[in-house]
């Protein structure tokens, strides 16, 4: 951002910088004014630090402008799209009165937009008129600030995430207030301005961001919390991470209980390879989730059937964060599949002329199945009907 004299549009009426020194003051009144300027900035990038927004910065920086920088007046200006005007937002000082009816454009083509605020806005430098009465840019305003003897201002253009969002502008009522070193700190303390905003926003970005996590984990955890599906997150190697009430009551172990115990041994011996094979593509990256229908082992030793899914969290780099399973009890429907296929396998059986030991052994090996565990048998009534006869236990002891 560079600092220039009125507008390089007219070079004719453009001012050359004239040290202050060789306008009559002194070293010390020099000294002392640089001096105040530097506090101004010092002060807001101080309470930039503990500032979070621009209603709370825009005030302070032009009541600082004048308090400490020793300008007359200060005020800032925000860029209205709709109407195509630089709005007065924030102002201090004396001489306020003069922007209740000011109007300024941001279209060049109007004479209310090339004046010293416009003209730092669209071109993002700074602009400085050093002898307020006689300089042409500030023709449209003259007559409305007769009465505050102004002489010297200076506009300051400020961005927003890189683009233009509007203009600190200051006045003094000395002619030639602003030399190099002036306009240098007050450009500076433009750009602090925009480094605030810029950090202002990314705040605002994480804070948002936060607020989404937050109520995503909330949603989250009502899900795994309330669940009628058992659900649990498991590191690389198997062990859990977290496990919900609904699959600690559908394999009867306490969250204690469950979070220590390996998932090999929940794993039915018969469908443990399987998982095995499945889980290991998940930690070569080969896929990304799997599912299965599979059995597990309840405390009480008893099987429950269960769809199993699982799926990957990765890192940045592939490799795998943790797992997420959801497990749904399927042991009914699985009941009333074997049923249906005892029943199939016992017809099949009388169609083809089977005998009556061939047809009594299939119910037995049948229910035996759908039942695991257990040992069946079927009893006959005798001739008499008074007597039961032993038909069939091809697994019950003698």
């Amino acid at each position: 951002m560079s600092a220039r004299l009125d507008s390089d549009t007219d070079k004719k009426t453009r001012q050359p910088e004239t040290p202050m020194l060789d306008r009559g003051v002194s070293a010390n009144q020099h000294i002392h004014q640089l001096a105040r300027v530097h506090q101004a900035r010092s002060e807001i990038n101080q309470a930039i630090i503990r500032m979070s927004n621009v209603e709370e910065l825009f005030p302070l920086v032009c009541q600082i402008a004048v308090d400490l920088g020793g300008v007359s007046m200060a005020w800032i200006g925000v860029a209205d799209f709709k109407s195509e005007r630089i709005i007065p937002v924030e102002s201090f000082g004396c001489g306020t009165d003069y922007l209740k009816n000011i109007r300024i454009s941001t279209r060049h083509d109007t004479a209310e937009g090339r004046g010293p605020t416009a003209t730092a806005y669209y071109n993002n430098h700074s602009v400085i008129t050093n002898d307020w009465a006689n300089n042409p840019m500030t023709a449209p305003w003259r007559k409305q600030t007769s009465a505050f003897q102004w002489n010297s201002s200076g506009s300051f253009p400020i961005q927003r995430n890189g683009q233009p969002l509007g203009v600190l502008s200051v006045y003094h009522e000395k002619k030639d207030f602003f030399d190099s070193e002036t306009i240098g700190l007050f450009d500076k303390l433009s750009r602090d301005i925009t480094f605030a905003l810029d950090n202002f926003d990314r705040e605002q970005e994480r804070r948002q961001a936060l607020e989404v996590l937050h109520a995503n984990e909330q949603h989250f955890r009502a899900y795994f919390e309330l669940s009628l599906f058992g659900m649990a997150a498991s590191h690389p190697d198997k062990s859990w991470i977290e496990v919900n009430q609904a699959l600690c009551d559908m394999l009867g172990y306490t969250v204690e209980e469950l979070v220590n115990l390996p998932w090999d041994v929940l794993s039915h011996p018969d469908d443990l390879e399987a998982d095995k094979r499945l889980y290991q593509q998940l930690l070569d990256g080969s896929i990304d989730d799997f599912s299965m229908e599979t059995r597990l082992i309840k405390k009480s030793k008893d099987i429950v059937d269960v769809n199993l899914a699982v799926r990957a969290v990765r890192n940045s780099d592939r490799s795998l964060a943790y797992t997420v399973a959801l497990m749904n009890d399927i042991s009914l429907r699985k009941l009333a599949e074997r049923r249906d296929k005892m029943r199939q396998d016992t017809l099949e059986k009388v169609a083809r002329g089977g005998s009556l030991d061939e047809i009594m052994a299939q119910v037995i090996e049948s229910a035996e199945w759908i039942y695991p565990g257990s040992m069946c048998s079927i009893l006959l009534m005798d001739d008499q009907g008074q007597h039961l006869l032993s038909g069939a236990a091809p697994n019950l002891p003698d």
